[in-house]
């Protein structure tokens, strides 16, 4: 009997860990649930919000694009040529400063150039009113006429351009053409 009553007694205790255990678990299971929910709704949550993009513009590329990566964007550099922003600054973003984005999403930065720069043509032995159209229909807009003595067979023709034909120069850039006199007297 004994062994009996101490069967039964086991099988309660049992039946007791079980009925204990049930509810155990499913307390864990909705504290895990409700941590989860405020972790959503936390600090990290609005790390995830949306951003509106910072104006950047007239920032060096790198200072930009440290700042465009601290709020999440991914940044991508595209340089372009610009008459007025000095070269290595920010012209601009795509989205426009102001929109608001995800982060994650792309924000491309324009970085100047500088002055976009052509080559320059040889004008050698035109007239100066020819050198000049060249010029001018090759970009340059800045073309100054400046007179040298020269050979007699020079005399009214381009002698030299500075800077000199076949060099890459900024469009912005003052073309001086140097145009013969003939011998000085």
């Amino acid at each position: 009997m004994d062994h009996q009553l101490a069967e039964q007694n086991r099988g309660a205790e049992l039946r007791n860990l079980r009925s204990a255990t049930i509810p155990a678990v499913v307390i864990a299971v909705a504290a895990a649930v409700i941590m989860v929910a405020v972790s959503a709704c936390g600090p990290t949550a609005r790390q995830r919000s949306d951003h509106q993009v910072p104006d950047v513009s007239g920032q060096s590329a790198p200072d930009a694009m440290a700042a465009l990566l601290n709020l999440g964007f991914v940044v991508q550099r595209q340089q372009k040529a610009d008459p007025s922003i000095p070269p290595a600054r920010v012209i601009s973003t795509d989205p426009p400063a102001g929109t608001t984005a995800h982060p994650g999403s792309t924000v491309k930065i324009y970085v100047s150039s500088g002055p976009e720069q052509r080559e320059v043509p040889d004008v050698t032995n035109l007239s100066f009113e020819d050198a000049r159209n060249r010029l001018l229909a090759a970009g340059f807009a800045n073309v100054q006429q400046v007179p040298k003595p020269s050979t007699p067979e020079q005399k009214d023709r381009v002698i030299a351009t500075t800077p000199p034909a076949s060099q890459s120069a900024p469009l912005t850039a003052a073309i001086t053409v140097y145009v013969g006199t003939g011998p000085r007297s």
